[in-house]
């Protein structure tokens, strides 16, 4: 269950990422500017998937996450960063459709705490896969996105995720792209064959499995 909340306009050098209608920004056009500007593009994209995300645009929510991984994860194919990209977005779509039962207007039933996650860290551990993220990230990840909602410590497993990930984007993947096997990864909107000899396995109850 999403809201959205109008936001001010941001004068930036790339658009207004608030103004998600009117975002026409041309994402091949960084290869004349420097680091810095890449940087605060790829923030602009994020924040756009999230308020695509709140919009309930599955498409424009990919579009936008699609033109950070293809910067952050370098060695990726365009079709393997697009597949990434799809894989987080249906992480979101079915965190949406984990917490509906249990939230009613501003309240949230504990009971959320006990639900099925298995399906956004499903989705999380595609993205693992695809990226060579090491597979804790979808554990984390959907760790801290149960805590966020419930209210409860989700600083921590997001730290850790996103540990992982930078690992990743900065140049130590925990897959080697140039020999990983083909395998074929399903998303709620579509199948593609993408690269990937990872194998992250969620546990039953979307928690992390004991050690």
């Amino acid at each position: 269950m999403n809201t959205t909340t109008p936001l001010e306009p941001v004068e930036t050098g790339f658009g207004t990422p608030t103004d998600a209608e009117d975002y026409d920004i041309d994402p091949d056009s960084f290869g004349e500017i420097g680091e810095d500007a890449l940087a605060a593009f790829m923030a602009e994209q994020t924040c756009l998937g999230f308020i695509q995300h709140d919009r309930r645009e599955y498409a424009a929510a990919v579009e936008a996450f699609y033109n950070v991984d293809r910067y952050q994860f370098a060695y990726l194919s365009g079709e393997e960063a697009r597949e990434a990209a799809r894989a987080l977005t249906d992480a979101f779509w079915a965190k949406d459709d984990v917490e509906e039962p249990y939230i009613d207007g501003a309240e949230v039933d504990p009971a959320l705490a006990e639900a099925d996650w298995t399906p956004v860290e499903d989705a999380l551990c595609r993205r693992a896969e695809i990226v060579g993220i090491d597979e804790e990230y979808a554990h984390e990840t959907t760790e801290a996105w149960r805590n966020h909602k419930l209210g409860g410590d989700y600083w921590t497993p997001t730290m850790i995720a996103q540990r992982h990930e930078i690992d990743a984007a900065m140049g130590a993947p925990s897959r080697n792209p140039s020999t990983a096997g083909r395998v074929t990864v399903t998303s709620r909107r579509g199948i593609s064959s993408v690269s990937s000899s990872m194998t992250c396995t969620p546990s039953a109850t979307g928690r992390r499995p004991p050690t």
